[in-house]
């Protein structure tokens, strides 16, 4: 640096501009993760020492994704809020929580064209629920947004059944060939058991994922389990919580490792999770 200290500015985004780059940001992501941002704000928001239920459904003819849970749920003012706090979050800077970058709402843009979100908190005693919709909206590069108050029989007619409490998620406008190509079943049921499978092993959530039944109007719901590491000629050579020093703190860290090596198997990669979700496919 030469001469006096420069006053210190900051770059941002322009008023103008903001809308499309919230639009680019909403569409950075593949679909599974996507679908997993979603998920992972359902699993953070499990009430504490209970075991949620998570639902993803998929519903091609629609053309929609749901994802609901049993979670502590919002009230009114908290929903209504986060159209406009999108990059804050009271949980920023919390490295044992999910979700402190208050990004992942945006996911929805990378699946669809349109959210709209149902909650009641789960310490509510109205059967009014809290409704937000945001969507994207290309030709004047903006979100819009709206808002308002449900009752339980809106709910049920327009948004797949009442719940006593939690969030459910609904994305409209997913593409068909997204559907068709990428968020099928199988594919779904892969992933969804590869990112939370410590969480499932944990007993901390039963996930479920939907689909419709071809011969009647119900959704079928098949309960997720965990990935089955000892199959064939795999061993375990380690399942353990290690204690670790972390840098520049006091308190040391917890460290849980589950090794199997199956000397016949053709993948070789160790995972990483981190709050039991999957953040690395592979620690090379």
């Amino acid at each position: 640096m030469i001469g006096n200290k420069m006053e210190e500015r900051y770059v941002r985004f322009h008023e103008m501009g903001q809308g499309r780059a919230l639009i680019e940001l909403a569409k950075q992501y593949p679909p599974k993760d996507a679908v997993r941002e979603f998920v992972t704000n359902s699993l953070d928001a499990r009430v504490p020492n209970t075991i949620e239920d998570i639902l993803v459904m998929v519903l091609p003819k629609e053309k929609r994704v749901v994802i609901s849970d049993n979670g502590i749920g919002m009230d009114y003012e908290e929903l209504t809020a986060l159209p406009t706090n999108v990059g804050y979050s009271k949980k920023a800077g919390d490295t044992d929580t999910r979700g402190e970058k208050a990004l992942g709402l945006l996911a929805f843009g990378s699946l669809g064209n349109r959210m709209h979100i149902r909650s009641k908190p789960h310490d509510s005693e109205t059967d009014r629920y809290g409704y937000a919709m945001w969507e994207i909206d290309e030709s004047k590069e903006r979100i819009p947004f709206d808002h308002k108050e449900l009752s339980e029989q809106d709910v049920r007619r327009h948004f797949y059944g009442g719940f006593n409490r939690g969030t459910r998620v609904v994305i409209d406008g997913v593409a068909s060939h997204v559907l068709d190509k990428v968020l099928t079943i199988p594919n779904l049921k892969n992933w969804l058991r590869m990112f939370y499978t410590p969480a499932l092993r944990k007993g901390m959530v039963r996930m479920y994922l939907g689909r419709p039944d071809e011969r009647s109007t119900e959704i079928r719901q098949e309960l997720l389990k965990e990935i089955d590491y000892e199959r064939e000629s795999s061993s375990e050579l380690l399942d353990d919580t290690l204690d670790i020093p972390i840098k520049n703190e006091e308190e040391l860290g917890r460290l849980e490792v589950l090794l199997f090596v199956d000397p016949e198997a053709s993948y070789d990669k160790v995972a990483v999770y981190s709050k039991d979700v999957l953040v690395y496919e592979s620690l090379g």
